[in-house]
């Protein structure tokens, strides 16, 4: 049934034109990093907590997820049935195992977390990101790159990331503001503890995927998905959540910076514009280097952690310092 709804998807595109798909296949990528970048602009600019807990979720997500592909080994739609036929530009974006959708994923893990975040004081704000979220998903289908089970499992996975973490995560700052006056030092021993079982899960997610075995099947003398590059996949989840919870300790440690009254809009918007040109410019030049000095998967690792532990605590960190600016500015201004 799934792929004959995949066919009926396939029949809609090819009579609504190459238009329509082209939509579709902007919007499918699109959506990856603008949810991104809103959840970064939201942690500097807006509401620090929900942006956080935000870029933690889609951590977390994007690396179970990465585990999950290699544990279910799931050929894509068009190698398991001839008939399915993807749109062609959606192909770039459509790499390795199918099984679960990592742009559903994604894209639920981000939209969804601020959604949960803002539910009760922002209603219509959270339906129309959970409305983006089901527009990637069915994007997916119709564009001939993922099956029904695919996204709705990915639906599945960023539900559960979104409102198990937001219940961890509550229980978790409780738990540090009750013991922040019993022991001031014991915060920051929980952090440690923290960040230390991530990176142990990292370790031993990297350590499975690296013994466990592939199907290695092979048409007309082509290997169908290439083990090596699911495995780079996978560093690069581990390097993106293991450099934010880094950052994450970090900054609780070194910044815990605010956003309160005092930060006015013009410094908001300094802030943002600010860690985007840091994060950007690293996402563009940082990879070339470590791929010139580090093989392909420690390269990604590598990058990845460089840049999330700078999304998290080094964009941060140029906060106190630009607030005393925009302090000195509003001194100096007449009254």
């Amino acid at each position: 049934m799934d792929y004959d709804y995949l066919l009926a998807l396939q029949n809609l595109r090819y009579s609504l034109g190459q238009g329509i798909e082209i939509v579709f296949v902007t919007y499918s990528e699109a959506a990856l990093y603008v949810g991104l970048v809103l959840c970064a602009i939201i942690y500097w600019c807006i509401s620090k907590r929900t942006g956080q807990f935000a870029l933690l979720c889609f951590s977390v997500g994007n690396w179970i997820n990465q585990l999950v592909k290699n544990i279910a080994c799931v050929y894509r739609p068009w190698i398991v049935d001839s008939r399915i036929m993807p749109a062609p530009a959606s192909l770039p974006g459509a790499t390795g195992y199918s099984f679960p959708s990592g742009h559903t994923v994604t894209a639920g893990v981000t939209f969804g977390a601020v959604a949960w975040s803002v539910r009760k004081k922002l209603p219509i704000v959270a339906i129309v990101l959970v409305v983006l979220v089901l527009i990637e998903a069915f994007s997916r289908n119709y564009l001939g790159v993922h099956t029904p089970q695919d996204v709705l499992v990915g639906l599945l996975e960023a539900a559960v990331v979104v409102i198990l973490g937001s219940y961890l995560y509550s229980r978790y700052e409780a738990y540090c503001e009750r013991t922040k006056s019993e022991t001031p030092s014991k915060g920051s021993r929980s952090d440690a503890i923290v960040v230390l079982v991530v990176l142990a899960l990292c370790i031993a997610g990297l350590v499975f995927v690296e013994v466990k075995a592939y199907p290695m099947d092979y048409v007309e003398g082509a290997l169908q998905v290439d083990p090596e590059l699911m495995k780079r996949d996978c560093f690069e989840g581990v390097g993106v959540m293991a450099g934010m919870f880094l950052g994450w300790y970090c900054e609780r440690r070194w910044v815990n910076f605010g956003i309160g009254s005092d930060v006015r809009l013009a410094e908001r918007i300094v802030r943002g514009v600010v860690g985007l040109v840091i994060v950007g410019a690293l996402f563009y030049g940082f990879d070339i280097v470590v791929k010139a000095v580090l093989d392909p998967n420690m390269a990604k690792l590598t990058s990845r952690l460089v840049l999330s532990f700078t999304a998290m605590f080094l964009v941060p960190l140029t906060f106190k310092p630009l607030h005393r600016v925009f302090a000195k500015e509003n001194v100096a201004e007449p009254a």
